[in-house]
């Protein structure tokens, strides 16, 4: 319950791009923005736009869209953007973020690094990405390097026992 003096509020809201990182949500592959609201006045419902680009490209690499979101009085939380089962890749980035609602709207944009270690350690770590299993292809190459040593050895037998002389 909020109660008033006036028809209008005195505080507007005020969102803030706090930080932008990769993660996972639900174990999946997720870039996470860290959204702050700053005023003591709650958000009605949002509709939230979230695209990510590599720094310096137009190329859209992964957009989220959201409605009906709602946020409380001087409170913040991670606004996940799922990858869609695609792995982490380093590099520099941007996400622009367009967050409409019935109290305002703003346009945040912020610019993030994902390094190979951080990619490599949420993509071990995440499911349902498509993985190389090198097993296979060692144990296929490590027989087909004996087959051919066999070879090679009954090779030089054969002219071995050829090459002797009989009596």
């Amino acid at each position: 319950m909020v109660l008033r003096q006036e028809d209008q509020p005195a505080v507007k809201p005020n969102l803030r791009l706090q930080t932008v990182k990769q993660g996972l949500v639900n174990s999946h592959t997720a870039i996470l923005a860290n959204l702050q609201n700053t005023r003591a006045e709650s958000l009605g419902e949002m509709d939230v736009k979230a695209e990510i680009r590599k720094v310096g490209q137009s190329k859209v690499l992964y957009q989220n869209h959201k409605t009906d979101l709602q946020m409380a009085p001087n409170s913040n939380f991670n606004y996940g953007i799922d990858l869609k089962n695609k792995p982490l890749k380093a590099g520099r980035y941007q996400l622009k973020m367009t967050i409409k609602g019935n109290k305002g709207s703003w346009v945040l944009t912020k610019e993030f690094t994902i390094t190979r270690q951080q990619a490599n350690k949420y993509n071990d770590k995440a499911v349902e990405l498509p993985k190389t299993n090198w097993w296979p292809y060692i144990i296929i190459g490590l027989l087909a390097v004996i087959i051919l040593f066999l070879i090679w050895l009954l090779w030089k037998r054969r002219k071995n026992d050829e090459d002797e002389p009989t009596e």
